[in-house]
């Protein structure tokens, strides 16, 4: 119980100490040493009481439970001291070699701002605590050089030494610590003449901003090389096989000078792409389209044409085939605009090349069409058109008229329809486009015409002539009918018809009319003699050769009374006042022995520049005859009126050609064959031997204009005595002295 001076019950005063809670009278009553309240009583011990009690090793601090004890406070143990050194219990005054972490030291004996820093690992509270400048979680970190701190063997911040190269500007201490290599108390901005590799060179001064790298510089890409090529790091040649973009290339190996780049490859300018179109952002070849206003894909042209999608092309563009055209026609690689002769359907044609709105002709039977317009029948059913026929109520096909007329099975037409031809009508006759009526004068034969405009009902004004058809011989200017036809007049129809004179006889194509028939000149009778229209009775002095005279009033029954003169023509010597006939024609009673040998060097060409008479004189008789007696005669046409030239190219029987001469005469008038002669005469001493002949004598005739003969017309000219045989012709006359004595002139 409490009494004496108990504060409560057994404790306080003179009593133990009470606990908590018990009545107090100080604070000695209590075992905390705290005595507060109304009533006053004991309170537990804390660590901010004032006192030094529970496990305190000093007032309110020390002993485990309260905060840890100054320097010169009472310990237990270092536990009890902030410092961590309690030396002869009592709390030491940290310092930075105790071995303790204390004071301001983030870890033992380094750290705060009176200790050394702290290596790597130790603890620490700024960047101020650690050697390396860097605390990261309360922990100092080793230096590195991404710390932004300058630690370590870095010359600056995170550079130089063994970290990466610092940058122009930063602290260095030799060339090794400095990106630009350069260092001059600090590192030197890269220059382009430095000669040193730095900054973004590639190699030494060259490369990225500098001037570009000559082939075999380092690179880091085609920009840093002066070839636009780089490849494993070196410049190299640029090449459009080479597997990199290079040189002008706009991708690897295409663009620029190389091949054009593929679709989704990078380009410059169209020219670059297989599609010739680069556009975008960034640039990139394009897939072709039909509106990329580039030829690409397959289109023939500029977003048209080709084996595409793309619309087809207009006229004018390139094609390369039919399909690649809006009017289907390509030629020589164009489209043309579509034409009513181009094989296709196009423009506003209906069928192909016709009908529709075009200038293009009507569609034929069959054709697609619209509109009776469109076809050549103007018939257009079920949209095709109609085959004309002769009861559609058109004028159509080959009609000239409404159903008539023309290249059809229609009727002709009638008087006033239209028509092409006489056959188109009714009449047979075509006026203007028009048929009109028959009549005697409109070339067709129509009416009761046998023939056209002649026979029937247009006789006798107008009969019909040879070969035209008749129905009695009255229809026919000939007077004869036979089988519907009229004749041609004949010597022996005994109708006086055609030319003749009289009937069967006369005129240009039957024989002579005997005495007493009609005539109009002497060659319509068989005498030639025609007196007062009437033909006579030959006689031997009716200055015409006729009945069996073989020359005029001579020769035959005229003979003996009157024989023919030298130079006319003969049948027999009987003929002949000097009984000498030789080829026809009379020759001189002279026996001369002389004759002239002929022979045609050129008789397949008698229209060429030459005349090429070979000749031969021959002598029969018993005596010679001097040359220089003798000229011969050449008879021929001039043609044209190019100077003659005489040549002569064989005469050895003379002595040579030297000993030949020649001379051309005109005659006047001319003679039938001949308006002039070659004469040739010989100058050598020499003479014809008895029973000898020259041999050839060769000799030509050309004009000195080159202008060609018609030998063909030439008297003295014959193609069927060709050379080298000679024969004997009169129409190369031969004189001796002046006289001829051999052939016949003409």
């Amino acid at each position: 119980m409490k009494n004496q001076t108990e504060t409560d019950v057994d404790c306080g005063s003179l009593c133990p100490k009470c606990g908590t809670g018990r009545l107090c009278a100080g604070a000695g009553d209590c075992q905390s040493g705290v005595c507060t309240g109304a009533p006053s009583t004991c309170k537990a011990a804390t660590c901010t009481d004032f006192v030094k009690n529970a496990s305190e090793t000093d007032v309110d601090c020390g002993g485990g439970t309260c905060p840890k004890c100054s320097a010169g406070g009472v310990c237990g143990g270092a536990a009890d001291c902030q410092s961590g050194v309690c030396v002869s219990n009592i709390c030491q005054t940290p310092i930075c070699s105790d071995l303790v972490k204390n004071g301001s030291e983030t870890d033992t004996d380094c750290g705060g701002p009176s200790c050394a820093k702290c290596a790597a690992s130790r603890k620490c509270n700024g960047a101020s605590d650690c050697q390396s400048g860097v605390c990261s979680g309360g922990i100092c970190l080793a230096p590195t050089c991404m710390d932004v701190v300058k630690n370590g063997t870095e010359s600056d911040t995170d550079c130089g030494g063994s970290c990466p190269k610092c940058v122009p500007g930063r602290s260095c201490t030799g060339a090794n610590d400095c990106t630009s290599g350069v260092c001059n108390v600090t590192c030197q901005a890269p220059t382009c003449s430095d000669g040193v590799q730095n900054g973004t060179e590639t190699d030494v001064d060259c490369g990225s901003t500098c001037s570009k790298c000559a082939v075999g510089r380092k690179c880091s890409g085609d920009g840093d090389c002066s070839s636009t090529f780089c490849k494993t790091g070196i410049c190299q040649t640029p090449g459009c096989s080479d597997g990199a973009k290079n040189g002008s290339e706009t991708d690897v190996d295409c663009g620029g000078t190389c091949s054009p780049c593929a679709n989704n490859l990078s380009c410059a300018v169209g020219s670059d792409c297989m599609s010739l179109v680069c556009s975008g952002s960034p640039l990139k070849c394009q897939m072709p389209s039909c509106t990329d206003a580039a030829k690409n894909g397959g289109e023939s042209d500029i977003d048209c044409g080709g084996a595409t999608t793309c619309p087809r092309c207009a006229t004018s563009r390139t094609c390369t085939v039919a399909s690649d055209c809006t009017s289907g026609v390509c030629t020589s690689g164009t489209c043309k605009a579509p034409a009513c002769t181009d094989v296709v359907k196009n423009g506003g044609e209906t069928d192909i090349d016709c009908g529709g709105a075009t200038s293009c002709p009507r569609c034929g039977t069959n054709a697609t069409c619209g509109a009776g317009s469109d076809c050549a029948s103007s018939v257009c059913t079920s949209n095709r058109c109609q085959a004309p026929s002769c009861s559609d109520g058109m004028k159509n096909g080959a009609e000239t008229g409404t159903d008539c007329g023309g290249a059809t099975t229609c009727v002709r037409c009638s008087t006033g329809q239209g028509c092409s031809s006489g056959s188109d009508c009714v009449s047979l006759v075509c006026t203007s486009g028009s048929c009109s009526g028959a009549s005697c004068s409109d070339g067709v034969k129509n009416g009761t015409e046998t023939d056209a405009d002649c026979g029937g009902g247009c006789a006798p004004t107008k009969k019909c002539g040879n070969g035209l058809h008749c129905t009695v011989a009255g229809d026919c200017t000939s007077g004869v009918c036979t089988g519907g036809i009229c004749q041609t007049p004949t010597c022996s129809d005994t109708i006086k018809n055609g030319s003749e004179s009289d009937i069967d006889c006369g005129g240009t194509m039957c024989s002579g009319c005997a005495s007493g028939k009609s005539c109009s000149a002497g060659a319509d009778c068989a005498s030639f003699v025609c007196t007062t229209n009437v033909c006579q009775t030959s006689s031997c002095g009716d200055n015409t050769k006729n009945g069996t005279e073989t020359d005029v009033d001579c020769g035959g029954s005229c003979a003996p009374t009157k024989k023919c003169a030298d130079g006319r023509r003969c049948s027999v010597a009987g003929d002949c006042q000097n009984a000498n006939c030789v080829n026809g024609v009379c020759q001189p009673a002279s026996s001369s022995g002389l004759k002239v040998q002929y022979a045609c060097i050129d008789p397949t060409v008698p229209n060429d520049a030459w005349i090429q008479p070979a000749l031969s004189l021959v002598n029969l008789s018993s005596t010679a005859v001097p040359y220089t007696e003798l000229k011969v005669r050449y008879w021929y046409t001039s043609d044209t009126a190019g100077t003659p030239v005489f040549h002569c190219y064989g005469a050895s029987a003379i002595g040579g050609c030297t000993f030949m001469t020649s001379r051309f005469v005109v005659l006047s008038p001319v003679r039938s064959g001949a308006d002039r002669y070659l004469e040739i005469g010989f100058t050598t001493t020499g003479s014809l031997a008895a029973g000898a002949a020259t041999g050839l004598l060769q000799t030509a005739v050309e004009k000195s204009d080159g202008s060609l003969w018609n030998e063909a017309n030439d008297y003295s000219y014959d193609p069927t005595k060709a050379y080298p045989t000679f024969s004997d012709w009169t129409h190369v006359t031969l004189y001796r002295n002046g006289t001829l004595v051999w052939g016949v002139e003409p």
